[in-house]
């Protein structure tokens, strides 16, 4: 069966379907049309992707819009996730690849279903006759998205924010977890990592974080977010997409979340903590209750995949 999943997003929209491209490329041929910066590893499964940003794609928004064939592929179903505007979309959707089969579904769940965002779009796919393993998207996720062997190394990586303030513990926070974690981790290397929503305060802060265990870095692209996280011992950060693509990564992930649901957004991998807490006191103590695990080291212990 041929097969187009279009999930324009944030990194994180688009990481999360990950496990189920890879599952559902074994048995079809799918395409998958979405965004930067995600859209960088979905290659790394999938031949056919594309960037929404790019070409015509911006006409399938368009009221008015009469498709003159410019997208050749033909597809047995088409599954797009969008916030609105979906009988617009789904018309000219059905005239550009020429099949009825085009089924439009909302970005996110209902917030009464309670279900993880994985399982939404792998209903989703099921509900427009695609069936999904779903032994097979937990075995993938246990061995391995990628299904690379990644050096350990004393590094941590530390992402000090996501694309949303309300997530967010500020820097000084940041410092004091990295304090912190230096206490049980002795000679680890430090990486304060800052995407594109902490441009600002990187520049006001990355001076005052040149350590001699320390170093803050300002990331924009996809490879040099991967590059980052390779090799890397430890991952903590909040809800972001840099922390899904650390659990991905098979990284020993402690996921932060602070206003975010849990239950939708849990980062999937193989080995991931997740505390919640709202005050910055209450999740400092939850990190030093990993640190001081008997098993902590078992933790950090890469099995190959």
């Amino acid at each position: 069966m041929k097969i187009m999943i279009i999930r324009p997003g944030a990194l994180g929209d688009t990481l999360v379907c990950i496990p189920l491209i890879k599952v559902l490329c074994s048995r079809h041929q799918v395409s998958f049309l979405g965004r930067e910066p995600g859209i960088f590893f979905v290659k790394k499964l999938i031949s056919h992707v594309y960037d929404i940003e790019v070409g015509f794609w911006h006409k399938i928004f368009e009221e008015a819009y009469h498709s003159d064939h410019a997208f050749n592929e033909r597809y047995d179903r088409v599954v797009c996730f969008f916030r609105s505007n979906l009988e617009v979309i789904k018309k000219n959707l059905a005239n550009l690849f020429q099949t009825p089969h085009v089924d439009l579904y909302p970005n996110f769940p209902d917030l009464e279903e309670r279900i993880h965002i994985l399982k939404y779009i792998s209903n989703c796919l099921e509900n427009s006759g695609i069936n999904v393993e779903k032994a097979e998207v937990k075995m993938t996720i246990k061995n391995g998205v990628f299904g690379k062997r990644f050096l350990k190394s004393n590094k941590i990586v530390y992402h000090v924010g996501s694309g949303s303030k309300n997530k967010n513990f500020g820097i000084n926070f940041w410092i004091k977890v990295k304090k912190l974690v230096s206490r049980y981790l002795e000679g680890s290397h430090h990486v304060f990592l800052f995407g594109p929503a902490e441009e600002e305060a990187f520049y006001e802060y990355s001076e005052k974080l040149q350590e001699k265990d320390l170093e803050a870095i300002f990331c924009t692209e996809a490879q040099a977010l991967e590059q980052i996280l390779q090799g890397c011992m430890l991952y903590l950060g909040h809800d972001s997409g840099p922390t899904h693509l650390s659990a991905l990564m098979g990284i020993s992930t402690i996921a932060l979340f602070k206003t975010s649901s849990i239950k939708l957004w849990r980062p999937v991998g193989r080995r991931v903590k997740i505390l919640r807490a709202k005050d910055e006191y209450r999740i400092l103590n939850l990190i030093q209750g990993v640190l001081k695990r008997p098993d902590f080291l078992q933790f950090l212990v890469a099995k190959e995949g």
